[in-house]
């Protein structure tokens, strides 16, 4: 028989793998679900209260069209370039870079007052009044100067206030200016406030440093394509107050526009000016020679010329006009190459659109233009020591030498057609010289009025078509979509919140469950017996509620005494020869209810009107002659060294007629020696002839070898197990003695066992002492102290 259990050990004696199943997962919702209902129910009333007090944030969308000259196609820029009218470039990528710049969102918190914020305090959190509040703060300090932020309490009475400005308080009406850390301000009514919180009450108001506040609002901007195949992009902001983030973005599109516009008139508004310039000037000398002509005539009493004079005249006037257009040329060459030197202009735009023959100037001075419009864009985002910056510069002062070389070479040529048309005009005027004085002297007049009215004339044209170019400028974005906030807030979710407090309800007690498995040392289940041995579990004793040792009554009907009967009633299969009859109990240390299973065990075999007799083999830690108040002075040391006879030592337990005790005397300074005696030998076989059962309670096996020393007189060995107590490689270690056949026919029984709901013995559903089917009850508890005890 022995041959036939040691292929059983060597196969299920391992630890198996904790493998989760469908079937354990149950076991556990069914077993701890106070402890998941509690964490999951404290986890949605946790979500609850973040929701009701958590402030809604709203998505606020705009879109808008960017003209992207990278794309192609016919669009407005295109038709103007045709006219005439250089609109520039633009790509999308840039605008979306322009459009995060804190220079504009800069303007944006200075146009809306977004820096001074206004709240009301409610019983948990304030809530912002944004162009709702009862008043409105106008700072007189400079707001850009404000490096760090301020906060004021206003306590409103009619139309009186009082502002704590730290322990300070300031007294006013509306329209008083009061001086707080900050700076002097004006507290005034607001005529747009909403009625219900147009009240006398406690408010508050904040202000914080613009620079700060537009790095915050840029960096929450959301600025992206639609997709990659137009150039619509999405502006949009996530804010708690719906009406401001509209604002915002709104207000941002329209500075962006502004400001895109104003880019784009640069070129035009320089242009202007020079002309302007010029036209003063010529106008001067204009007035000058008409009021010398005026003179002359009035003087001399002059009329007219003679005929040949008139053609003489007429001839010298088309080489005149000639020369008029090539010094008119050569005096703006020179006027631009002076601009062009001069420092001041470096960072300034080349008036354009007066050399319209001249393709190669044209495409030279508006590449320096377009190099400009860069600069500026860079400088929304950068410093002026920027890399970049610099780059760009050293291609303007590359862009501006090209423009002044050819400025040069055209200067050049233009001084040698003025030299040849001015030999023309000298032959002229050697023939002008035969005609009389007065006509000479007229004939100069008019002939510098004329090129000074030409010189007017191209001026004027030059500034209208400026003009009209100017009126025909158009932004290059157009709005698609003004934003709007979404009626349903993007946050905080509350379907997401509920799902993930449900999850960490679910999560945090399982979570601990799977550690507590995981590192888990001790025997908490038979399923971790059953991984550990291949042992039988012969019985599951639960945990003993009353003060009494011996748990087993006559007509006992509790859990308990149930339990012990099905014990006995397992038993019987073991000890089907009549001979045998010795049982001995055994665990692994103190502490797992040994003596307590030996006594109620032995008490359970009494109540068959069976004559029982219980050892009290734990030589070392006697506690069953206690438990029974019997005298503990004679015993088996006493017998077993031949002091004591069997008659002294046989004592009735004063329970059960049939049950009688061995007490263990007094305790020996060598108890395995003394069980090796063979008095005790004959003690066991005495016994045998007068009882019907043996029960041997020893000293743990785990500690002291004295059970192994009895087994020899064991027909049965029950090693007790408590859950939750003992550990599992003392489970490990008694299975090592199972395979060994140090111990005969050994079994397990589990004490201390938590009895789970549907873990019954065929009575029905019970558990933590409660019994149904017409079984006796303990005392039952309520449902709240029930659900206490489990968690």
């Amino acid at each position: 028989m022995q041959r036939d259990l040691q292929p059983i050990f060597e196969d299920s004696g391992r630890e198996r793998g904790s493998t989760i199943t469908i079937e354990s997962v149950v076991e556990k919702v069914v077993e701890y679900w106070p402890l998941l209902l509690f964490f999951v129910g404290f986890s949605l009333i946790g979500a609850y209260l973040y929701l009701r007090y958590s402030t809604p944030v709203y998505f606020i969308q705009s879109k808008i069209y960017v003209r992207d000259n990278s794309k192609g196609g016919m669009g407005d820029g295109q038709m103007l370039q045709e006219l005439g009218v250089h609109t520039g470039g633009s790509t999308v990528d840039n605008e979306i870079e322009i459009f995060k710049s804190r220079n504009l969102m800069k303007r944006v918190v200075d146009e809306l007052d977004l820096n001074i914020r206004y709240l009301i305090k409610g019983r948990v959190k304030s809530t912002e009044l944004y162009k709702r509040g009862p008043f409105i703060v106008t700072p007189l300090y400079n707001e850009h100067a404000i490096k760090t932020s301020y906060g004021y309490r206003v306590l409103l009475t009619g139309n009186k206030f009082s502002v704590c400005d730290g322990s300070l308080v300031h007294n006013g009406k509306y329209g008083d200016t009061i001086k707080l850390s900050v700076g002097a301000v004006i507290l005034s009514k607001n005529l747009l406030a909403k009625p219900e919180l147009d009240k006398d009450g406690e408010y508050f108001f904040a202000i914080s440093p613009i620079e700060a506040l537009a790095k915050e609002y840029a960096n929450s901007l959301i600025i992206e394509p639609v997709n990659k195949l137009v150039s619509i992009l999405r502006i949009s902001i996530n804010d708690a107050v719906p009406e401001r983030g509209e604002d915002i973005v709104n207000t941002l599109i329209d500075v962006y526009i502004k400001a895109n516009v104003d880019d784009r008139n640069r070129v035009v508004n320089g242009t202007i000016e020079f002309v302007d310039d010029r036209l003063s000037e010529v106008k001067r000398e204009l007035a000058g020679v008409e009021k010398d002509i005026e003179l002359f005539k009035s003087e001399n009493h002059f009329t007219s010329i003679e005929d040949q004079s008139k053609m003489l005249v007429g001839n010298t006037n088309d080489n005149a006009k000639q020369l008029l257009q090539s010094e008119v040329k050569l005096k703006i060459v020179e006027s631009l190459a002076s601009y062009l030197k001069n420092e001041k202009n470096y960072n300034r735009v080349v008036p354009s659109s007066f050399f319209v023959e001249d393709i190669t100037l044209n495409n030279l001075i508006n590449t320096y233009n377009q190099i400009q419009g860069q600069k500026e864009a860079l400088l929304l985002t950068n410093t002026e020591h920027s890399p970049y910056v610099q780059n760009i510069d050293q291609r303007l002062a590359n862009s501006r030498n090209d423009i002044l070389a050819n400025l040069s070479s055209m200067r050049n040529t233009l001084k040698v057609s003025v030299n040849e048309l001015e030999k023309n005009s000298s032959s002229y005027n050697a023939r002008i010289s035969q005609v009389p004085a007065k006509e000479r002297i007229f004939l100069e007049y008019s002939r510098q009025q004329n090129i000074i009215e030409q010189l007017y004339l191209f001026l004027l044209k030059k500034r209208e078509e400026t003009a009209i170019s100017k009126s025909a400028t158009v932004a290059s974005a157009r709005v698609i979509d003004p934003a709007e906030a979404e009626d349903v807030p993007v946050a905080p979710n509350s379907q997401k919140i509920f799902l993930i407090a449900f999850a960490l309800g679910l999560a945090i007690p399982s979570g601990y469950l799977f550690l507590r498995d995981l590192f888990n040392v001790k025997i908490r289940s038979k399923k971790d017996v059953a991984k550990l041995t291949s042992m039988s579990v012969i019985g599951e004793i639960g945990r003993n509620h009353s003060d009494a040792a011996v748990a087993i009554k006559r007509d006992s009907r509790t859990q308990l005494s149930e339990q012990f009967r099905a014990l006995r009633t397992n038993l019987q299969f073991l000890l089907t020869n009549g001979e045998e009859k010795t049982i001995l109990i055994t665990s692994s240390m103190s502490g797992e209810g040994k003596s307590f299973i030996a006594m109620n065990l032995a008490s359970s075999l009494a109540l068959l009107n069976k004559k029982v007799v219980l050892l009290e083999l734990d030589l070392r830690k006697p506690k069953i002659s206690v438990h029974f108040g019997i005298d503990n002075r004679i015993g088996l040391s006493n017998y077993a060294i031949g002091k004591a006879d069997l008659h002294d030592i046989v004592k009735p337990s004063g329970i059960f007629d049939g049950l009688y005790i061995i007490p263990s005397g007094a305790i020996p300074p060598n108890p395995a020696e003394l069980i090796m005696l063979p008095r005790v030998q004959e003690l066991i076989e005495d016994l045998k002839k007068e009882f019907d059962y043996i029960v041997l309670d020893t000293a743990p096996i785990g500690l002291v070898t004295d059970a192994q020393l009895l087994n020899r007189y064991a027909d049965v060995s029950l090693y007790v197990v408590r859950e939750g107590y003992t550990h599992r490689q003392q489970v490990q270690t008694s299975h090592e003695l199972y395979g060994s056949g140090k111990m005969n026919r050994m079994s397990i029984v589990l004490n201390d066992v938590k009895i789970t709901r549907g873990n019954g013995y065929g009575y029905g559903a019970y558990g933590n002492g409660y019994f149904d089917n017409g079984l006796e009850t303990e005392p039952k508890q309520t449902r709240l102290k029930k659900i206490i005890n489990k968690l």
